[in-house]
């Protein structure tokens, strides 16, 4: 498998969502990676409607990502931010609440 377009790091309510809007706009499976840390939340992104999305507890390291959605809790934020930086993501978009521009850089 290539390097996804999309690595949406939290499998959250927002960051499903999003999946699912991509998935019903044509994206394919293969494009997106959901990265989550719960087990229990893993099982049922990896179900319907998400088939064939590939769903990971962690980012698998450099050259693993083009573009990263961050959809974590704001406190969760600089960590996410940090790793899909260094997992190779030139863009990266937060949807998390309240969190600053300094934040994210």
């Amino acid at each position: 498998m290539g390097t996804p377009r999309l690595t949406v790091i939290g499998g959250g309510n927002m960051g499903a969502a999003l999946v699912s809007g991509l998935l019903r706009a044509g994206w394919t499976p293969d494009e997106l990676t959901i990265v989550e840390v719960d087990a229990a939340r893993r099982s049922v992104l990896a179900g319907h409607p998400f088939a064939g999305v590939t769903v990971v507890a962690e980012a698998a390291g450099p050259g693993s990502m083009q573009a990263a959605l961050i959809a974590v809790k704001p406190g969760d934020v600089p960590g996410a931010v940090a790793r899909a930086v260094q997992c190779g993501a030139r863009r990266v978009l937060s949807i998390a609440a309240g969190v600053s521009l300094t934040t994210l850089c």
